[in-house]
């Protein structure tokens, strides 16, 4: 909260003062004249009651942010300066937030050796973007000088690209674009065409409110180890910057089963699940794979996903060519068989699992995917034999996009560690079972000046569904409806009866759930294949909301 002035003060404040001096002046000077009316009351006492109303108004109010219970009560009381000097002294600072990056493809129509000044300005659906460093399209190999050099590479449409670095020049989560976004730029670039993101932008993170450090506060003064649930959590937020929830399952709760691996089934402790959401919803990678063709007549291929590609990763968004930008469908997959590398690394201790339900999303889950590619193996392809007369192993690669937790392998390291973790302890870490959401809605407006902004009503949705949280359990209607209404105008209303909302379980074994509803998305209980609400998050980005506008036709008052 920001110093108050003079225009916030009450009425009742400021008289409350005036009778304060004149009874103050009165004890020490009975003799002095201070009825209404006269010249010390009006144009002395009164405007010295204002001033002395707003000086005692602020000490109030730096007294109580000095105060954690007052600020816990109510985090918008203090200065964001107040707050970080109070939980200092505890540990706690503030994330001050982190900046989206990601790469753009500037598509040209001539080839030319092409120069991106530093700081040149890209807009993106009112977002800015700018590259930190210069950067030179070049039209061959032999003059890359280093990484600032990018190669100029023909497209199939006939004209010429090549790829940039750039980052938001803001905070927070809104500059994470997705894949092929349009960008526009007002500065110079020679013989132009086209500028898009080449794949989704990651890395935007909003700087933490009052209100959340006064929720991490008991983390601050949490010693970091690995022991008890808050300072397991404790550990895990030096480790990794920004997350957001964690969740730990143990001795005698209904979803660790890899405790009771014995003659009786009974939960005998020494192990852990710890499920963390690490950024508000998944982020996409991209992978090139190798994919071996092992069905020539019906054109198969295969590719391997292990550990150490994408850690705890969800699922397959598409397979593409190598290297492609626009390709907006993928090739058919007709299978996907996952399992799990529980090969020992080095100096890290190998936790036990016995089952896909116990280790699925964690570090060691692997993959195998078969998929249908008609394109001639004449064409980007290569091939190996072990001998002359054996047979010949047709190779090509491919562009494989997942969606993945990130982190998960580091906060497995970490828990894996021989001076951190606990020695008579397993610890296991899980990115969260999803559920992957969709929304449909129809705002209704009345007047044409409360048209509301779709982008803002979009992520103020997905920011609430993304800090829901382990203890939820439901993603209800009325979160929406609020999420909504904060970002509307006064008279704006959200209807009620179109609302949609369809979510996706994809279960540890794979199995895909659909839950859908008007009124609230519930997570199934089924402890036994590890899915209860400590275990499982909604998901729910800002490209799955879709928002239709309806004017009210009402007739006049």
């Amino acid at each position: 909260m920001a110093e108050l002035t003079i225009n916030d003060l009450s009425a009742e404040t400021v008289q409350q003062s005036e009778e304060f001096l004149i009874q103050f002046l009165q004890d020490q000077y009975p003799s002095m004249d201070l009825t209404e009316g006269r010249v010390l009351r009006n144009l002395l006492i009164r405007p010295a009651a204002i001033f002395h109303a707003l000086n005692q108004t602020n000490i109030d109010q730096l007294r109580q942010s000095m105060s954690l219970q007052a600020i816990e009560a109510n985090p918008a009381i203090a200065t964001e300066e107040t707050v970080d000097a109070v939980l200092s002294n505890y540990r706690v600072t503030r994330d001050s937030g982190a900046k989206a990056r990601g790469q753009i493809v500037i598509v040209i129509r001539d080839l030319v050796a092409t120069t991106i000044n530093a700081g040149t300005v890209f807009l993106a659906d009112g977002l800015t973007f700018t590259n930190p460093v210069a950067f030179v399209g070049v039209t061959t190999q032999a003059v890359i000088l280093d990484d600032t050099h990018r190669l100029i590479t023909k497209r199939t449409d006939g004209y010429y690209s090549f790829v940039i670095d750039v980052e938001a020049a803001g905070v927070g989560p809104q500059y994470d674009l997705m894949r092929n976004t349009r960008l526009t730029t007002a500065d110079t670039i020679p013989s132009l065409v086209d500028i898009y993101a080449l794949d989704n932008f990651s890395g935007g993170r909003s700087q933490e409110s009052n209100q959340d450090l006064i929720d991490r506060f008991q983390q601050g003064i949490t010693p970091p180890v690995f022991s008890g649930r808050n300072q397991i959590e404790a550990l895990m937020r030096k480790t990794a910057v920004g997350l957001k929830q964690v969740s730990i399952i143990g001795f005698s709760d209904a979803e660790m089963q890899r405790d009771r691996h014995n003659l009786f089934a009974i939960s005998t402790g020494g192990k852990a699940d710890i499920y963390t959401q690490t950024a508000p919803v998944p982020a996409e990678i991209i992978l090139t794979k190798q994919a071996v063709l092992v069905d020539a007549e019906n054109s198969i291929w295969q590719i391997s996903i292990g550990r150490d590609d994408a850690p705890g990763y969800y699922k397959i968004i598409a397979i593409l060519p190598e290297n492609s930008s626009l390709a907006d469908s993928s090739f058919e997959v007709l299978s996907e068989v996952r399992g799990l590398d529980l090969t020992p690394d080095g100096s890290y201790f190998t936790p036990e699992v016995f089952s896909l339900i116990e280790g699925a999303y964690s570090r060691y889950q692997t993959a195998v995917i078969r998929f249908v590619d008609t394109t001639p193996i004449t064409e980007n392809t290569s091939s190996s034999s072990s001998s002359s007369s054996g047979p010949v192993t047709v190779l090509r690669n491919y562009s494989v996009r997942v969606l993945a937790m990130p982190y998960i392998r580091d906060l497995q390291n970490l828990s894996n560690t021989r001076s951190t973790r606990n020695p008579q302890a397993d610890y296991l870490v899980r990115a969260p079972i999803p559920i992957f959401c969709t929304i449909d809605m129809t705002i209704n407006y009345k007047f044409d000046s409360d048209i509301p902004d779709v982008d803002a009503v979009k992520q103020s949705l997905a920011d609430r569904v993304a800090n829901l949280g382990f203890d939820m359990g439901q993603l209800p209607a009325s979160i929406v409806f609020d999420a909504v209404q904060n970002v509307m105008a006064a008279r704006g209303t959200l209807t009620i009866s179109p609302l949609d909302m369809l979510g996706i379980l994809r279960k540890p074994t794979g199995e895909l759930l659909q839950l859908r509803s008007a009124n609230a998305l519930i997570v199934p209980d089924l402890p036994e294949e590890a899915i209860t609400s400590r275990t499982t998050l909604f998901y729910l980005p800002a490209e799955a909301i879709s928002v239709t506008l309806a004017k009210l036709n009402t007739p006049p008052v």
